[in-house]
This record gives structure tokens, sequence and C-alpha cells, in this order.
């Protein structure tokens, strides 16, 4: 079952503590579809350690060059650093 906007933004908020900046100027369908994938796949648990999941991503956005992807990267990574605290 999908989420509305509204749920979403509420589960964001009780994950992070916030509401990213980058998530309030996406178009709400895509944060609809984009949160569970972005939850389940870059903040759950895998194989690999968040740590390191982080480092090749980091990585991989700056051998592309990518500003945005990198902006992304360090949004998610300081959002990271809030839920630890909490």
């Amino acid at each position: 079952m999908e989420m509305s906007y509204q749920q979403t933004i509420k589960d964001i908020e009780d994950t992070f503590g916030i509401v990213p900046e980058f998530v309030k100027y996406t178009p709400q369908d895509v944060v609809a579809q984009m949160w569970p994938l972005l939850k389940k796949y870059g903040l759950g648990d895998s194989i690999i350690p968040k740590k390191y999941r982080e480092m090749m991503a980091l990585a991989a956005a700056a051998a592309m060059k990518c500003p945005y992807a990198k902006l992304s990267i360090e949004g998610v990574q300081r959002c990271m650093v809030l839920v630890k605290k909490n």
C-alpha cells in the first residue's frame, strides 16, 4: 500500500527528526514513491555496512563530478548523524 504525501512526510520527519531540504523541492508524487526505496536500500541494513555504502556513493558522485548527487549524499549523511543522536 502506497503512503500519501502527508504520511510520507510524517515518516521522513519521524525518521530524521526533520524534513531535508531536497525533499521539499521534490515533486509530491515522486517523494511518495522515492521514500520507501530510500528508506529500505539507503538507510536499511544490508551486508555492506552503511558507512561503506555512503563512501562508495560519495566516490561515485565525485568520479562523475555530479554536484547534485554530491549534495544529495551530503544531505543524507547529515540526516543520518541526526538519527544517530536520537
